[in-house]
């Protein structure tokens, strides 16, 4: 596969989940939120645009780290200026750790 063809492809993943997830909430609300196609396609954009630095963030980090491989505390450190999201995948973490080990 081209990496153009991945790219797009990715990108109608996102297009697809965000439409999805605006579905929802818009039936949650009973239709009192209504979001646009052009809102839903603004809002994956953003979404595929942001994936993109975190990506990149995330193969900085283990490169200054002298690592090939992208770690958990790779994410974390992402997440440092959102003490909400840092403190959800912390508890992520630790769930899973305490899974592996009950296994």
């Amino acid at each position: 596969m081209s990496k153009d063809f991945e790219e797009e492809r990715f990108k109608q993943v996102i297009h697809y989940t965000v439409s999805k997830i605006c579905e929802n909430i818009q039936h949650e609300q009973k239709d009192e939120i209504v979001f646009t196609k052009q809102t839903i396609a603004t809002i994956a954009e953003i979404t595929y645009r942001q994936s993109q630095i975190i990506a990149n963030d995330l193969e900085c980090f283990a490169q200054h780290a002298k690592r090939k491989r992208i770690t958990v505390d790779d994410v974390l450190l992402c997440a440092r200026r959102s003490p909400s999201l840092h403190q959800h995948l912390e508890e992520f973490k630790q769930k899973l750790a305490s899974s592996s080990n009950a296994k």
